[in-house]
């Protein structure tokens, strides 16, 4: 065992409304070897809740009797706190479309977190400096970012992978689908503005909001991370439980995939995605995938269908995806 709790995570408390200047603390877990740091956020989006629960679940299990030998340290972070309190997806703006380069630089040249901000402006400020604080005092080790999600749709469990090499490394230890070019077409992502910070990153989407399998994916995810980046043994029975539950639950999904096109939306246009789409059902040219004010909206290419949406908040009606052969690289920024 040999692993310990830091002093402010003895309770990992559920009412974690931010203090000043710092996020939401779901809370820490300090192995006694040193080693990498592994971030993980919870909630990034409020009506996403399955992602705090399952750091939750990990932590105690980190605290248990049976808990396996720990280096490094575990981060737990909530995202957006307003948002999960009020159990919608965001208040003012999307907090998981905001971290290009302009946005934090804009953020962290003033030292004050104010209120015209606006809801996911303080937010994204105050996990900004959590994010930036928890860096400096691990700077001496290798960092990793894993941001949890779930969808709209029902959906296998998925990855959305980074460009850089040493996202897609840390990744290639996830046994489910890894998607690559989403940053394309949304930019502003915080696994994104992870990857350029210095973590090793990766988004890990789990399945529909409300199903009740999607706790039980994301702490497998979690407990796949920690193996990934180096904190325990990938011999752990709990890792390799979690990545047997994780391929089982993508099976018959090609395990590359391209974005390819999205459905971009605005607000008043009256989208509605046809009922029963599921994330990567196959669909060929001309399928009326939703409406709108105008009418009907075919599928504009044969392809797999990618995060229809469901939901009353987002700007993105749907994506199409393709399969690729391998693994295939960009060039690094």
């Amino acid at each position: 065992m040999g692993a310990r709790s830091d002093e402010k995570d003895d309770s990992a408390p559920r009412d974690r409304s931010a203090d000043g200047d710092g996020a939401g603390l779901i809370g820490t877990h300090r192995g006694d070897d040193p080693g990498p740091l592994l971030v993980c956020v919870g909630g990034v989006h409020g009506n996403e809740p399955a992602g705090v629960r399952a750091l939750e679940g990990v932590l105690e299990e980190l605290r248990g009797d049976d808990a396996p030998r720990v280096r490094g340290r575990l981060v737990a972070l909530a995202g957006n706190l307003g948002a999960l309190q009020a159990s919608v997806r965001y208040r003012d703006r999307d907090l998981n479309r905001q971290w290009t380069t302009s946005r934090t630089d804009e953020l962290q040249a003033d030292a004050e977190v104010r209120p015209e901000l606006g809801p996911e402006g303080v937010e994204q400020k105050r996990l900004l400096r959590s994010l930036e604080a928890t860096l400096e005092e691990d700077r001496r080790g290798p960092a990793y970012l894993v941001d949890l999600h779930t969808t709209s749709s029902e959906s296998p469990p998925f990855g959305i992978v980074g460009r850089r090499e040493a996202c897609r490394r840390f990744s290639s230890a996830f046994p489910f689908p890894h998607v690559r070019g989403l940053e394309r077409h949304l930019p502003g992502m915080l696994a994104d503005w992870a990857c350029r910070r210095g973590f090793a990153s990766l988004t890990a989407e789990a399945g529909q909001h409300e199903a009740s399998d999607s706790v039980t994916r994301l702490r497998a995810v979690v407990w796949t991370a920690l193996a990934s980046a180096g904190l325990v043994e990938k011999d752990e029975p709990r890792v390799r439980d979690g990545r047997a539950l994780l391929a089982r639950a993508s099976e018959g999904v090609p395990k590359h995939l391209e974005v390819r096109y999205r459905h971009g939306i605005t607000p008043g246009n009256g989208f509605r995605m046809k009922p029963g789409w599921k994330n990567f059902d196959r669909v060929l040219e001309g399928d009326i995938l939703a409406e709108d004010r105008t009418g009907e909206i075919p599928s504009p290419q044969s392809g797999l269908l990618f995060l229809p949406l469901y939901q009353k908040l987002g700007s993105d009606g749907f994506f199409l995806v393709r399969a690729t052969q391998s693994e295939h690289r960009d060039d690094e920024e």
